[in-house]
């Protein structure tokens, strides 16, 4: 996943409200992944 290279790269994750539109939607995605990853989605 594209959000752990850049958090070894950076030392932090993504921020969603990062004015670089590719390190927002990597954020997004991340939270997206999360959000599915709780709800039981990817079992």
């Amino acid at each position: 996943m594209r959000a752990v290279k850049f958090k070894k790269e950076r030392g932090r994750l993504p921020s969603i409200s990062s004015q670089d539109a590719w390190e927002k939607r990597m954020a997004e995605g991340a939270s997206a992944f999360v959000r599915f990853k709780d709800e039981g989605r990817y079992d």
